[in-house]
């Protein structure tokens, strides 16, 4: 025969008893509906024939049943991860709440995008003034495919000139878009101005880039 629950004797209803929720009041509020002890958490049980109370941790765990006893301690794990992450959300309230205050109403991190978005602003302005300077191999560039318009993509957004292998080939991109077959007198002739326009943007690059930083 079966024990009578502890519950069921002290008259909080008919076995079995489910777990409805852990209240965390945060210092003692009221008693145990089982043995009458002042409880902070508040173990709200309800019985099969639907009767609520509210009882301790210590009386769930001296119920002897392992059904209360393990959805009370996942209820409380819960609590505690609940407590811990909105702590934790109050403090990164609180750290970007002191960043405005110290940054005139913006984060440190939006004051770090604010400079990079207008260092890159300032080198996209001072990339479109090197482009002016290199306007034969520019337009070489845009007149090519993927790679020879990336290039001059490159030279307009980031202030870049190209260098080693890559400068060969945009040379010999220029020479051939606006001098014609490889090795004659037009392609030569091409092949050094823009030469002479990539030295000269190099020259140029330090002052554009000083002038907008």
């Amino acid at each position: 025969m079966n024990a009578t629950h502890i519950f069921t004797r002290a008259g909080l209803g008919s076995a079995p008893f489910r777990l409805v929720v852990i209240e965390d009041r945060g210092t003692v509020a009221g008693a145990c509906d089982y043995c009458g002890t002042g409880i902070r958490h508040f173990c709200w049980i309800e019985s099969v024939d639907g009767k609520q109370s509210k009882v301790g941790t210590d009386c769930i765990g001296k119920s002897g049943d392992r059904g209360l006893v393990d959805a009370a301690k996942l209820a409380k794990q819960a609590a505690t991860r609940a407590k811990r992450e909105a702590e934790r959300a109050a403090q990164y309230k609180s750290a970007l709440n002191e960043q405005r205050e110290r940054n005139g109403g913006r984060t440190d991190d939006e004051l770090q995008r604010d400079v990079q978005d207008l260092a890159a602003a300032k080198i996209r302005s001072a990339g479109q003034a090197l482009a002016a300077s290199m306007p034969m191999i520019i337009e070489a560039l845009e007149m090519g495919g993927d790679w020879p318009r990336s290039i001059g993509a490159r030279i307009r957004h980031e202030c870049e000139i190209p260098t080693g292998r890559c400068r060969s080939i945009v040379l010999e991109i220029a020479g051939k878009y606006h001098g014609g077959r490889r090795n004659s007198k037009a392609y030569i002739a091409a092949h050094a101005k823009a030469e002479d326009e990539i030295y000269g943007a190099e020259a140029k690059r330090q002052v554009a880039i000083s002038a907008y930083l």
